[in-house]
């Protein structure tokens, strides 16, 4: 179904300082001194909350610490729009992004010979695929977590996944699969006696500036952990463009919460 609008009122990027929250700790991004929050405490959050209260904001744009892999890249424009969340306004149906920024071209048949866009855009293409690493995404204990992912999917363009691996959800229309590492270990689980290691995150109708969440639980250690989503390996398998992470205790992300499965089709 279609996301609505959020009510929270979205502002646009001007070149300038602008403080996103008092919560956030700031690094420098794009358009001059325009603030970028990089991590950010959940208004919830305190910085020594424990296991059961914790939360915490990361933005995919932050690179560094964040790492791009391959084709992704950040679009600081949130796909031409301008629009930036409100502190409280990133939730679902929301038209703006986290941070005013996103990683797109999270694609799965990169390197290819030339880049995406170029003739060569699918020549020779070795399908390791690209995405973006999140680094130090820090919990006060080891334990199963709450990744909540908001990222951008719209136009019903799930570029060919439209069964969305066998998965029916009760919202969107199509679906972008990825792969997630954490630690250096892909997560994965078995399926009919198959490993499926394919997350599918819902696609909706609407532009690709509206914000969308899901959540996956993933296994993180005690302090510092590295997270990395990327596209599958197949040349017509993308993934969707990447907002940013809430890490939080499990059972308290947004819906759908998204199990992998086999296919990324």
């Amino acid at each position: 179904m279609a996301a609505e609008a959020s009510s929270a009122s979205p502002r646009r990027r001007s070149c300038g300082r602008l403080l996103a929250s008092s919560f956030f700790a700031a690094a420098l991004g794009g358009c001059g001194d325009l603030t970028v929050p990089v991590l950010g405490l959940l208004p919830s959050a305190s910085p020594t909350a424990d296991a059961t209260s914790f939360a915490l904001r990361y933005e995919a744009e932050a690179v560094p610490p964040n790492m791009l892999v391959l084709s992704a890249v950040v679009d600081r424009t949130c796909f031409g729009t301008n629009l930036i969340c409100e502190a409280d306004g990133v939730k679902e149906g929301a038209n703006c992004c986290s941070g005013g920024a996103a990683v797109t071209e999270i694609l799965g048949r990169v390197p290819c010979s030339g880049p995406p866009g170029s003739a060569e855009d699918y020549e020779d293409c070795e399908t390791i695929g690209g995405g973006v690493e999140f680094q130090d995404v820090t919990v006060p204990a080891a334990g199963t977590y709450d990744v909540t992912w908001w990222y951008h999917c719209g136009e019903n363009d799930g570029y060919g996944d439209t069964e969305c691996g066998g998965v029916r959800y009760a919202v969107g229309s199509s679906c972008r699969p990825h792969l997630i590492d954490v630690n250096g270990v892909s997560m994965s689980s078995s399926e009919d006696g198959q490993t499926a290691p394919i997350y599918q995150f819902p696609c909706y109708p609407g532009a690709w500036s509206i914000l969308h969440g899901a959540t996956t639980a993933l296994p993180l250690k005690a302090g510092p952990n590295v997270v990395f989503i990327h596209a599958p390996h197949e040349i017509t398998l993308d993934g969707a463009d990447i907002d940013a992470i809430d890490v939080l205790p499990q059972g308290q992300g947004v819906l759908p919460l998204v199990t992998p499965v086999v296919s990324g089709f």
